[in-house]
């Protein structure tokens, strides 16, 4: 018998997942559980379709079904003591065949979801985890967390943000490519925690979990936008943006704004299942972006950021195609989120040489920022933690949301 589209389904972590077909695997022997999971397939085609599948037409994706072949990443989460995934499909409609948008959809579907029960929060790792204390001196740069890969840097009165994001939209109206628009409450609560104004804001490319947000923190904060050209056309598409000030800037440009020096570097973003997510250099049209697609990529930048006598390297991640410089930092604030920036995570450390470490967008970020930090489901703290520790660079530290902490002098 099959359970009825919109229940919620419990399901052991070595049990089938109901989602459609769409991923396609290389032949082998299915385990127990694989067989399981086909012949929940076969008997509910609701939910998806079993293992082998016919030849689809062009643009269609065939083979094993998601909640077979996906089946590794719960089983590799077992050993956090994971031992039942809850998934509710009250929103999931039968998908059927899927093409390869709507099959980047299913898989956000099964990877928020699977998030919500498999992913930890920082206890495991509270030895990690650093904030200021009463007494900690205030000589050097305050750098606070904002979730995601956003960070505000404090200086002496003096503040700069990076990729302030707190509407953090769900995963649904990300996997559907819904209208998504800020949410001014989830701003207005966010930016309790920052300075009433800012020098300038810094964006390292265009996606909505980066960008979505900044026009309201910088009519909020009176801050000066840095980022690339695509980014700034984006947010001057937006009806009373407010982004005169925007300034556009490539990988070579340098900008002192305020006490602060900032270097921008050339960057690439992971990608997602072999693809960049909405990897477009140009917007997609006149009108203002209204979907997550809308949101493109552009071009992907870091910033080498100096003040007050230290040096803060920050970017949201990216692949062995694009190397940091080699030069000696106080900071460095890596994105870790997904497999590509891990890989090259050592060799960036090789080339700056940091004091400390802070791995950085490996929170689920379609959480909301009040709910706490947990970490998304593709990202592998463990595995960065044990790399870091393994070639001795840098004192590898953790920030919780909104827990200021000041990075000491030499």
């Amino acid at each position: 018998m099959c359970p009825k589209p919109g229940i919620t389904l419990n399901i052991t972590a070595t049990a089938s997942l109901a989602l459609p077909s769409a991923v396609s695997v290389a032949p082998r022997v299915q385990s127990h559980r694989s067989q399981r999971s086909a012949s929940f397939g076969r008997r509910c085609p609701q939910y998806g379709q079993g293992i082998v599948s016919p030849a689809l037409g062009p643009g269609r994706v065939a083979g094993a079904s998601v909640y077979s072949t996906l089946i590794s990443i719960i089983e590799g989460h077992k050993r956090r003591g994971i031992r039942q995934v809850n998934l509710q499909l009250a929103a999931i409609q039968p998908f059927g065949r899927l093409d390869h948008n709507g099959l980047k959809g299913a898989l956000l579907l099964f990877l928020g979801f699977s998030a919500q029960a498999l992913s930890a929060g920082l206890g495991p790792y509270a030895h990690l985890v650093v904030n200021d204390s009463p007494g900690t001196p205030r000589d050097g740069v305050r750098v606070t967390y904002l979730g995601t890969n956003g960070y505000q840097f404090e200086f002496r009165g003096h503040a700069l943000l990076v990729d302030p994001y707190f509407s953090r939209v769900n995963l649904l109206s990300v996997a559907l490519n819904s209208r998504i628009q800020p949410d001014i409450a989830r701003i207005a609560e966010g930016m309790r925690h920052l300075a009433p104004k800012a020098d300038a804001i810094l964006v390292t490319h265009g996606h909505f979990d980066h960008l979505l947000d900044v026009p309201i923190v910088m009519s909020k904060t009176q801050a000066r936008l840095v980022a690339s050209a695509s980014a700034i056309t984006l947010v001057r598409q937006l009806p009373d943006a407010g982004a005169p000030s925007g300034d556009a800037v490539s990988a070579g440009d340098v900008r002192l704004i305020g006490p602060w020096k900032i270097r921008v570097l050339p960057a690439t973003h992971d990608r997602l299942f072999g693809k960049v997510p909405f990897d477009q250099h140009e917007a997609r049209g006149p009108g203002p972006p209204q979907r997550p697609a809308d949101w493109i990529c552009g071009e992907p930048l870091a910033f080498l950021i100096e003040i007050g006598g230290q040096r803060i390297y920050i970017d949201s991640g990216g692949t062995t195609a694009q190397w940091p410089p080699h030069e000696q930092v106080d900071l460095a604030i890596l994105g870790v989120a997904l497999p590509d920036s891990r890989v090259r995570l050592l060799g960036a450390l090789e080339r700056l040489e940091p004091r400390y470490i802070l791995p950085s967008h490996q929170d689920n970020f379609f959480r909301p920022l009040d709910a706490g930090f947990q970490f998304g489901l593709l990202t592998d703290f463990s595995r960065v933690r044990r790399d870091c520790e393994r070639e001795n660079r840098g004192h590898l530290i953790l920030l919780d949301y909104f827990r200021p902490w000041t990075l000491p002098r030499k």
